[in-house]
């Protein structure tokens, strides 16, 4: 999302990589990370920040079940 950086308080850290939280239209809080920023506008991501990412799991089998 593009928002004009004029809606940015200035005492917000808007350097890229912040991480910062923003109200969805329905007032719920939606963290987001600063990835673009220029004179007029601040561009945020709403991902997940493990959002394509690989993602590594040691996994430990204890039981193997059978149905009936």
């Amino acid at each position: 999302m593009i928002i004009d950086r004029t809606k940015v308080p200035d005492n917000v850290n808007i350097d890229i990589g912040s991480r910062l939280q923003v109200r969805t239209r329905d007032g719920r809080p939606m963290p987001v990370t600063v990835v673009e920023v220029d004179d007029a506008s601040v561009k945020l991501d709403g991902n997940h920040p493990l959002a394509g990412k690989d993602l590594v799991f040691d996994v430990e089998l204890v039981e193997i079940v059978q149905a009936a």
